[in-house]
């Protein structure tokens, strides 16, 4: 690594002043254990006390700004439990009031007739229309001092139980100054550096940035030039990788797979439906890569519900056919578990051995397959991370099929592409359910083939979207009770396991949910969500789908991939605290049968205070649940989805699940795609070593992989 990564790389949080073993384990929570760690965990905000404003200038708009006020009187009073101080406060533009909360008496006395303060705070209209700050951060001014202003935003940063942002900037500032005198290297080439900055400068000027050009404007990471340059260098690192991948990989011969007709046509008349003209194309479009000899790199993308799983379980076939082994890494051992039955029921009628690999699968079953895995007995596997383990050995392994792929690292995948037998490279197809919009493709799947599952399978109804307010919740389950009844199964999901006992909102909770409604329906109702082992997460889901249970209390844990082609209608309660993409994956898991579907999305609706506290998030909110009542089509989703996120979401790999990235992200950075592209297919045609260097820097896990020769 160049010297200068090195340094930040290898330096603990512990070598700054006032970090101890405590701090330090605080910010290993939040991923923070080198420098290099903390100077790329950015402010997800910035304060404004680089200037003072007037109290005729105050405004209820939830944006802190700073006052310098005279002190006109305070009195304070016990409310309940708690001891309130109201001070008046007053400037030469007029007059502005002032709330605490439990202060105590020494501090109360501090608030002299005529002394003159600095304020800090949130301006809110109390109950008698007068303009009043809420609990201000306050400095109290000597006679004749004047006030002090900061040059610089003052970032806020992520935190976590017992680290202070104070505790969080003063460890940043450190570690400033520590790289303006030791600058991280320069590798970026200028003409490749659309920004005109250093790395180092857009560091230091994300963390200090300058003050917006108006008053009373809140600034966010992603408005900043110096935020964009280092997402761009990431971007373009995260391209060079790929680039490399393929490049590499497209050097090595992969096994040769010929279309086995007779094979085909069997396969289809085990699958009970005909392929729709997507699934029909992709398989083709895989066959193709399959035959060339070279390996196939393809993105298998479609819509939930379009059957991505009847297309790969086709591509298996054909490579057992040809003599080769399959893998299928699934990202939960749930989904593992129903891939593992579907494959096994279709294929095992024609002679193609599937088994499934977990961590559940101990003694001798585990030896036995392992066995049959490195003898060749097994053609086709299907598991977790267990597939890629050091004990697990292939006889001839051809394919590989990663569903879901966003959620596994880039090293898991490629420790199972290691698998192949030497010089031989394993064809790679992976799958996702997520809509991605083509920005964010070209910045995630650089370098793949996509093929896309555009329409549903033949017989599917549209799934009828319908919202309705908590108030009528009562009703909701009555007909709901009355549905399940008649023999109809139905999904109801919670945002939370258990309830949280500061959330002001009733948020629902899964475990509050399921005794309401088993104390109705008594044992027709199961209830699964994470904290459950995978054994009691498998015979919940597997008691739901032999009909044990009419109703599934569930959390966001059945969002990806689970298929019960009976159930029918889906609750999604405190619908309004989720993501669209989240919404739509959920809504997915009906509507998987012939029978008309419905998804009900239960909402509460924003109270006046919530209203005048947040009038844009609540405006959000609504309008994600008329978007998921007006479409279901999962691409227009996206597109929505990404118009709507916000510029203060400086983490969407939360909404997105994807976590490839220190510090870009693929939609809010979809614009720098293209740029960092180019940029990267510049670079390796002229200057190995530069992209060696920026793929060590941003992914370091990869970099050995990606440039070996």
């Amino acid at each position: 690594m160049v010297e200068g990564d090195e340094y930040y790389r290898t330096s603990a949080v512990t070598s700054l002043r006032g970090v101890g073993k405590f701090a330090a384990a605080k910010f290993r929570a939040l991923g923070v254990e080198t420098l290099f760690d903390l100077l790329m965990d950015f402010p997800f905000r910035y304060l404004d006390e680089t200037r003072i404003i007037s109290a005729r200038e105050a405004r209820d708009n939830k944006i802190p700004s700073l006052y310098c006020l005279t002190i006109c009187s305070s009195r304070s009073f016990q409310s309940g439990r708690m001891r309130i101080l109201k001070v008046e406060l007053q400037d030469d533009s007029g007059r502005i009031g002032a709330i605490f909360f439990n202060v105590r008496a020494s501090y109360e006395n501090r608030f002299a007739s005529g002394g003159k303060l600095l304020a800090f705070g949130t301006a809110k209209m109390d109950r008698d229309g007068v303009m009043c700050l809420q609990h201000p951060r306050v400095t109290f001014l000597a006679e004749g001092e004047e006030p002090h202003l900061s040059d610089f935003l003052t970032p806020v940063y992520h935190s976590t139980a017992g680290l202070t942002q104070k505790t969080i900037r003063t460890a940043a500032q450190q570690a400033l100054k520590t790289l303006s005198s030791i600058p991280m290297p320069e590798i970026l080439p200028s003409d490749c550096n659309p920004f005109g900055i250093t790395l180092t400068e857009a560091i230091a000027s994300t963390h200090s940035p300058k003050p917006a050009s108006l008053p009373g404007i809140m600034v966010y990471p992603s408005e900043l030039e110096s935020f964009r340059r280092i997402c761009f260098e990431e971007l373009t690192a995260y391209q060079l990788t790929m680039l490399s991948l393929k490049r590499k990989n497209m050097l090595r011969h992969a096994r040769l797979i010929r279309l086995n007709q007779s094979l085909y046509k069997a396969l289809l008349s085990r699958l009970g439906f005909t392929p729709t003209k997507s699934q029909s194309q992709a398989f083709f479009e895989i066959m193709q890569d399959l035959q060339s000899g070279s390996p196939m790199l393809r993105l298998l993308h479609g819509d939930v519900g379009s059957g991505k799983t009847a297309v790969a379980m086709m591509a298996c076939a054909q490579t057992a056919a040809a003599g080769y082994q399959s893998a299928v890494l699934a990202p939960t051992e749930l989904l593992a578990s129903q891939h593992y039955e579907k494959f096994k029921s279709v294929l095992g009628g024609l002679g193609i051995t599937c088994d499934l690999l977990t961590s559940e699968v101990k003694g001798r079953e585990r030896f036995r397959i392992l066995s049959d895995l490195a003898c060749g007995n097994c053609s086709i596997i299907i598991g977790t991370h267990s597939l890629f383990q050091p004990d697990v050995q292939y006889h001839d392994l051809a394919l590989a099929i990663i569903d879901e792929q966003h959620r596994f690292g880039a090293e898991q995948r490629l420790a199972l592409l290691h698998k192949s037998p030497p010089e031989i490279a394993v064809h790679q197809l992976v799958m996702t359910a997520t809509p991605i919009p083509r920005t964010q493709q070209l910045a995630l799947y650089a370098g793949l083939d996509v093929s896309v599952l555009k329409e549903p399978p033949k017989g599917r109804k549209p799934i009828i979207t319908t919202l309705c307010e908590q108030s009528r919740r009562h009703e909701v389950i009555e007909r709901l009770i009355h549905a399940c009844r008649c023999g109809v199964q139905a999904y109801w999901v919670c945002p939370r396991i258990d309830k949280d006992p500061e959330d002001i909102r009733g948020t629902s909770s899964a475990i509050e949910v399921f005794e309401e409604l088993s104390g109705i329906m008594g044992d027709g109702v199961g209830l699964i969500h994470g904290r459950m082992t995978d054994q009691e997460k498998n015979r919940v889901m597997q008691n739901f789908v032999n009909k044990k249970f009419s109703l599934l209390v569930a959390t966001t844990i059945i969002e990806v991939g689970v298929d019960v082609p009976d159930a029918s209608i889906m609750v999604i309660d405190s619908a309004e605290t989720f993501g669209l993409a989240q919404l739509h994956q959920l809504r997915g898991r009906v509507g998987r049968g012939s029978a008309q579907s419905y998804c009900l999305l239960l909402y509460k609706a924003a109270d006046p205070q919530t209203l005048q506290d947040d009038p844009k998030g609540c405006a959000i909110a609504m309008e994600r649940l008329k978007i998921m009542r007006n479409t279901t089509d999962g691409f227009e989703i996206s597109e929505q989805d990404l118009k709507l996120r916000g510029p203060g979401d400086i983490s969407g790999s939360e909404q997105t699940g994807f976590n490839i990235f220190t510090v870009a992200d693929a939609s809010r950075d979809a614009d720098l795609a293209a740029p960092a592209r180019k940029a990267a297919e510049k670079i390796i045609s002229r200057d190995v070593p530069c992209a060696r260097a920026l793929i060590k820097r941003w992914f370091p896990d990869l970099s050995a992989v990606a440039m070996e020769h």
